[in-house]
């Protein structure tokens, strides 16, 4: 699977270290397009559910389950978060509506 930047993936993240963000979550893929095609790291942001976020901050990126083809409106905290390398050994999948944007643009 060619890994795009912009697309949001499904990405497994355990095992985790200390308080790092696990399970199934999305991810907004931020790396450039020529590294992710490397068998290396892809760079990109965890989001969690919008019901998870007491506060939300004018720098949070709101996702709607019409746009990345959740089950879930997602937000993606832009401040405070680190940003993450994420190993292509990861089980990742591409969330719906990214997908049918990146194949329509194929």
């Amino acid at each position: 699977m060619a890994i795009q930047r912009g697309d949001i993936y499904f990405v497994n993240l355990n095992p985790v270290q200390g308080r790092e963000q696990a399970g199934q979550r999305p991810v907004l893929v931020l790396s450039i397009n020529a590294i992710n095609q490397l068998p290396l790291v892809v760079t990109g942001v965890v989001g969690t559910k919008g019901e998870n976020v007491r506060r939300d901050y004018p720098t949070n990126v709101r996702l709607s389950p019409e746009v990345t083809g959740l089950a879930f409106r997602a937000i993606i905290r832009t401040t405070g978060v680190p940003i993450r390398g994420i190993s292509t050994r990861r089980s990742i999948s591409r969330a719906n509506a990214t997908r049918r944007r990146s194949s329509a643009n194929t």
